[in-house]
C-alpha cells in the first residue's frame, strides 16, 4: 500500500523564519480574509444603530430646549427626535438612536416643526461624517437669539380660604413670570405686582423683588373676591389680572363644620326647642374628630337670640322671659356659630355655613306645672279586624260540596301514664252558601259562538250585538262586548238575585259560560278597608285566621321556601293533595320505628302540617298559615298517638342537625330545621328530654309546643321548660271576645294563645263545629282523603309556628321572635294571666309602641305640644305642662309605620280639657280602636 504524505506545520515555520518575505505575504492575506469575512458578516447582520448626542452651547436657560429637535438626514433615511428627558433638557442635551445611517449626514435645527436657519450659528461643519468606529456623533450647536417680551401671567389659586383657627392665617403664594416670543420664561425683567382693595380679612404682602407675593387670610374674613395686577415693560408695556375669591370652607373644611353641625343638631332636638316650657342651657362646645390630619378638632359654640326678644343668651345659657298672659307664642331664632375661638364680635352674614340658625318658640301663659293623665287601653275588634272582611266574604267566596269531618283531639301525650279520652267523631257535608250576591250586580256571559250564529244572525260581525240586543229583551242591561273573548258584560235585572240572573242566563244554549263580575283588589296590607284572601275551596270556614289578624299579615308576607319547620307528630300523610308540594320527604324520618317511612295512619300529624303550611291560594281544599314553607315530617308518636321520651329527644336531635341515636340508621339533617312543632305534651318531666331542649335551643333553633288539654293550672312537658314557646288555646266565640278553651292548660307561665277550638260548638251557626280546619283523611283508609275539624292546644301550636316562620322569612333573628310575638299579641280581658292571643299582622311588623301626642289650642288651633311613646303592655301616660288653656291626647299606632293613620291602625282621641294652674287633670280611660276607613 502506498501511504499519502502529509505535510505539517511543523515543516512548514522553519520555512517562514528563514524568509521573512513569505511571512509578511502571510499575514497580508490572513487580514484581508478577515477583513472580507467582517464585511460579509456585516452584510448579512443588516445595517447597525448608531446613537447620537448633540450637544447645544450658548444658552442661559435650560428652559429654551422643550422645544427644540434635531433632525439627521441621508439619502436613504431619516431620524427625528426631542429630549427624552427632563434631564436630557437640563443638560442641555438631544439623544436619540440612528438607525440605517450611513455615509455623510446634514444637521438641522428644527424649531416648532420649521427649520431655523439665520438666527443659529451651527458650529463645526454642516456635513457630518458618522464615525462607526465608536457609533456617535457629536455637534455642538451655539443659539444666537433675542428675546422679545411678548406675555405676563399671574401663577397661584383662583380660590382661598380662611385660616382653620381664629389666631393663625391661612397663606397662599404667587408668582408673576414674563415671557418671550418662545413662550419661555424671561427672568431679568422688573416687574410692578399689586392688588386692588383686599377685603377685610385678608393681607397682600408682595416681595421685594416684585415679582413674588403672598396673601394671608384671617378666619373672620368674609367672602368677597378681588383683584391682582401685574405690569413689565421690555420694549413695550404688558399688563394682566387675576380675579382671586375669597370663600368661607374649602371641601375638606366643610367636611368637619357638617360633622361638627350633626352633633349639635342631635343636643338641640333633646332641648325641644319648638316650645320653650322652662330655662335651658345650651351646649357651649362640642368635639369632633376628623380623618385627613388625624387629629382632634374642637369647636366653641357661639350663641345669639336674633329676633327673639323672650330670650336673651349670656355665656351659653339662654334666660327665657315669658309673654305676658293672654299673648300669643313669640317665635324667633337661636343662631349658632361653630368657631375655635374665644369670642365673636358679631355674626356677619347669614350664609355662612359656619353657622346656622334654630326656630324657638317661647311659651305664652306661662303657669306653675300641671298634670295631665290617662290610662291607654287597646281594644280589639272580633272576631275579625275592620279592615278585615272575611266574614262578609265568605259567601261570595263559595265552596262546592265535599268533606268535611268534625273531630275532637286531646293534643296527644307523648308517655302512655295519661289520656285524655276520645271525644267522637261527626260528619257532615259543606253546604254551599245560600246566594252569590256580594260586591257585584255584573255578570259576565261567555257566549258560545256556533250556537249564537245559528240562532241569533248569520252574519259573525254581527253576533256581539245581536246577542246583546236579545238579552236586553230579557231584561239585562248591556254594559260592554269584548270581540277576541266573544263575551258580554251585563248588569242583572233589579228584581233578580245574582244566583236567579246566574241559573236563568246558564240555561240559555247561546251562553257558554256566566259568572259575576266579582271586583279584585290590590295586594296591600290594606286597600279601601279590604284584605285580600285566598282562593282555597274551604278556606270560607277557617275562621281561626282572621281570628289572629292572618289574612292582614299575608299582604306583608307569605313566607319563604328557605324556613323549614320540623313536625314532630303522628307522621304526615304526604300522598293528601293539599300538602305534598310542602313537604320534604327526603328529610323525613320515622323514630318509632327507626325506618324512613314516617306515614300518619293516625291524621293528627297531618292536621298539624296542613295548618302550618297547607298549598295554599290554589283554588282547592285549604289555606296554610305559610304559603311557602317546607315541612320536615319525623315521626315521634305511633299510629295510636304517644311516644316515648327518647324517641321525642332523637327526633329532636336529628331535627337540629346534632348526633343522636348511634342505633339509628340515619344522619343528622345537614341543613337543620328552623323552628321545631311540637303539639304533644306530657305531665311528668325527664332529664333526657330537659337536655335534648337545652342542645336544640343553644343551636338558635325554636322550639313551640301545646300546653296541654286537661283545663289545668298547669303546663304539660317541653312546653314548661323555659327554652320552649308555650301556647295555650282560646275557642271561636263568634261575635265576641274569645276566651280561653275549657280544654286549655294554663300559667303564669304560657307564653301565648292561639285558636284551638270548641268542637262542642257552633257560634257562627254555619252547621259546622268551631274546630280548627285543616287537612286530614277518613281513619279507617288513609287514602280518602278530607278536611278535619279538630280541637285542642295541638291545634293551636301550629297557629304559633307558622307566624314564627313568617317572621324569619322576613330575617329577624330567632333570638327576638318570642319577644315580638308575646309583645304584639291582644288581650283577652277573661283571662287573668300575660299571655295574649297571637296577632299576626302586628307580629310581622314588629310593632312596638303606641305614640300619644298632647295638643294645646292656640289662636283657635290645635298644636301639637310634646308626644311620648310607651310600650305596648304599659297603660298610663303623664304629661307635664306650664301654661294654662285647653287640652287633649291622642294615641294611636301606626302598624306599618307609614307616618300617617291607615285601616288596620289604632287611635283615640281625648275629649278637651281646660287646665289651670297646678292642675291634676286625669282624662280617664283613652281606648284605643281599629281604624276602619
Amino acid at each position: 500500500m502506498k501511504s499519502t504524505k502529509m505535510t505539517s506545520i511543523k515543516n512548514i515555520l522553519p520555512k517562514f523564519k528563514q524568509n521573512k518575505i513569505l511571512w509578511f505575504f502571510a499575514l497580508l492575506i490572513i487580514l484581508t480574509l478577515l477583513t472580507t469575512g467582517c464585511d460579509f458578516y456585516d452584510r448579512l447582520r443588516g445595517p447597525e444603530p448608531y446613537s447620537a448626542e448633540v450637544e447645544i452651547t450658548g444658552l442661559e436657560s435650560a428652559d429654551h430646549y422643550h422645544i427644540f429637535s434635531l433632525s439627521i438626514e441621508d439619502n436613504d433615511s431619516s431620524f427625528t427626535w426631542r429630549a427624552n428627558s427632563q434631564e436630557d433638557v437640563e443638560n442641555k442635551t438631544l439623544k436619540g438612536t440612528i438607525a440605517d445611517l450611513k455615509g455623510e449626514a446634514t444637521l438641522n435645527l428644527i424649531i416648532d416643526n420649521e427649520e431655523i436657519a439665520d438666527n443659529y450659528e451651527i458650529k463645526g461643519d454642516s456635513e457630518v461624517t458618522v464615525n462607526k468606529d465608536d457609533n456617535k456623533a457629536e455637534f455642538e450647536v451655539g443659539l444666537d437669539y433675542e428675546p422679545t417680551l411678548t406675555g405676563i401671567e399671574i401663577v397661584g389659586p383662583e380660590e382661598i380660604y380662611p385660616a382653620a383657627t381664629r389666631d393663625s392665617k391661612e397663606e397662599y403664594q404667587y408668582e408673576v413670570n414674563t415671557l418671550d416670543q418662545y413662550d419661555n420664561i424671561i427672568e431679568d425683567i422688573s416687574v410692578d405686582f399689586v392688588s386692588g382693595d383686599v377685603p377685610d380679612g385678608v393681607e397682600f404682602s408682595p416681595e421685594l423683588d416684585g415679582r413674588k407675593a403672598t396673601i394671608a387670610v384671617d378666619w373672620d374674613a368674609s367672602p368677597a373676591e378681588f383683584q391682582l395686577e401685574a405690569t413689565a415693560e421690555k420694549d413695550s408695556e404688558i399688563t394682566t389680572s387675576k380675579t382671586v375669591q375669597v370663600n368661607y370652607l374649602s371641601a375638606e373644611e366643610k367636611e368637619v363644620y357638617d360633622k361638627a353641625f350633626t352633633e349639635l343638631d342631635s343636643k338641640m332636638e333633646e332641648l325641644d326647642l319648638e316650645f320653650l316650657e322652662e330655662d335651658f342651657y345650651l351646649p357651649e362646645q362640642i368635639e369632633i374628630s376628623y380623618e385627613g390630619e388625624g387629629t382632634e378638632r374642637e369647636f366653641e359654640v357661639y350663641w345669639d337670640a336674633e329676633e327673639h326678644e323672650a330670650i336673651t343668651i349670656s355665656n351659653g345659657e339662654a334666660k327665657i322671659s315669658p309673654p305676658e298672659a293672654g299673648e300669643e307664642d313669640i317665635t324667633g331664632y337661636l343662631t349658632a356659630f361653630l368657631q375655635p375661638a374665644d369670642d365673636v364680635k358679631e355674626l356677619q352674614v347669614q350664609d355662612d355655613p359656619r353657622q346656622k340658625q334654630y326656630t324657638a318658640t317661647v311659651l305664652a301663659n306661662k303657669i306653675e306645672e300641671a298634670n295631665i293623665k290617662a290610662n291607654l287601653i287597646i281594644e280589639h275588634n272580633f272576631t275579625a279586624a275592620k279592615a278585615d272582611d272575611f266574614f262578609e266574604l265568605s259567601d261570595a267566596l263559595g265552596t262546592e260540596a265535599g268533606d268535611l269531618q268534625a273531630s275532637k283531639t286531646d293534643g296527644e301525650l307523648i308517655s302512655s301514664d295519661k289520656r285524655a279520652e276520645e271525644k267522637g267523631i261527626s260528619e257532615r257535608t259543606a253546604i254551599p252558601p245560600s246566594d252569590l250576591d256580594s260586591d257585584t250586580s255584573e255578570i259576565i256571559i261567555g257566549l258560545n259562538k256556533e250556537v249564537a250564529l245559528q240562532n241569533l244572525t248569520e252574519n259573525s260581525s254581527d253576533l256581539l250585538q245581536s246577542a246583546a240586543n236579545f238579552l236586553e229583551e230579557e231584561g239585562f242591561e248591556f254594559k260592554s262586548s269584548n270581540k277576541s273573548l266573544v263575551s258580554l258584560l251585563l248588569e242583572i235585572p233589579a228584581d233578580l238575585s245574582m244566583s236567579q240572573a246566574l241559573e236563568k242566563v246558564q240555561a240559555m244554549e247561546i251562553v257558554d259560560y256566566a259568572e259575576p263580575n266579582h271586583k279584585m283588589h290590590a295586594l296591600s296590607a290594606t286597600n279601601n278597608n279590604h284584605i285580600s284572601h285566598p282562593n282555597d275551596e274551604f278556606y270560607p270556614y277557617q275562621w281561626h285566621y282572621s281570628l289572629i289578624r292572618l289574612p292582614q299579615a299575608w299582604n306583608i308576607t307569605t313566607g319563604s321556601r328557605d324556613v323549614s319547620i320540623a313536625v314532630l307528630d303522628t307522621g304526615v300523610n304526604t300522598d293528601h293533595p293539599d300538602l305534598g308540594n310542602q313537604v320534604d320527604e327526603d328529610a323525613g324520618y320515622n323514630f318509632v320505628e327507626k325506618n324512613d317511612n314516617f306515614t300518619d295512619n293516625n291524621g293528627h300529624g297531618t292536621h298539624v302540617a296542613g295548618t302550618i303550611a297547607a298549598n295554599t291560594n290554589n283554588n282547592e281544599g285549604v289555606a296554610g298559615v305559610m304559603w311557602d314553607s317546607r315541612i320536615i315530617p319525623i315521626k315521634v308518636l305511633g299510629d295510636g298517638g304517644s311516644g316515648g321520651f327518647w324517641e321525642v329527644a332523637e327526633g329532636m336531635l336529628y331535627a337540629a342537625g346534632l348526633e343522636g341515636d348511634s342505633d339509628v340508621d340515619v344522619e343528622p339533617l345537614d341543613e337543620p330545621a328552623d323552628i321545631i312543632n311540637f303539639s304533644l305534651g306530657g305531665t311528668s318531666g325527664s332529664s333526657h328530654l330537659r337536655e335534648a331542649v337545652e342542645k336544640v335551643a343553644a343551636e338558635d333553633i325554636l322550639i313551640i309546643a301545646a300546653a296541654g288539654n286537661d283545663g289545668e293550672e298547669n303546663l304539660l312537658y317541653p312546653a314548661r321548660y323555659p327554652e320552649v314557646i308555650s301556647v295555650g288555646a282560646t275557642d271561636f266565640n263568634y261575635g265576641a271576645e274569645p276566651e280561653l278553651a275549657p280544654y286549655s292548660n294554663y300559667s303564669s307561665d304560657l307564653d301565648i294563645l292561639a285558636p284551638g277550638g270548641d268542637n262542642s260548638a257552633d257560634s257562627n251557626d254555619d252547621g259546622y263545629t268551631d274546630g280548627v280546619l285543616s287537612t286530614g283523611f277518613e281513619s279507617s283508609n288513609q287514602k280518602e282523603f278530607n278536611y278535619t275539624f279538630m280541637e285542642g292546644t295541638s291545634m293551636a301550636a301550629p297557629h304559633v309556628a307558622g307566624v314564627a316562620g313568617l317572621l324569619l322569612s322576613q330575617g329577624v333573628p330567632p333570638g327576638e321572635v318570642r319577644d315580638i310575638l308575646t309583645r304584639t299579641a291582644m288581650d283577652i280581658s277573661s283571662f287573668e294571666y300575660d299571655a295574649g292571643l297571637l296577632n299576626a299582622y302586628w307580629a310581622v311588623n314588629q310593632v312596638k309602641e303606641i305614640e300619644v301626642i298632647l295638643y294645646r289650642e292656640t289662636a283657635g288651633e290645635l298644636r301639637e305640644m310634646k308626644s311620648q311613646t310607651v310600650p305596648l303592655k304599659e297603660s298610663e301616660i303623664n304629661f307635664s305642662v306650664d301654661r294654662a288653656g285647653e287640652y287633649k291626647l291622642r294615641a294611636q299606632i301606626d302598624v306599618q309605620g307609614t307616618g300617617n293613620i291607615d285601616p288596620g291602625d289604632y287611635k283615640a282621641e281625648s275629649s278637651r280639657k281646660q287646665v289651670e294652674e297646678g292642675d291634676e287633670i286625669d282624662l280617664g280611660d283613652l281606648i284605643l280602636q281599629e281604624v276602619a276607613n
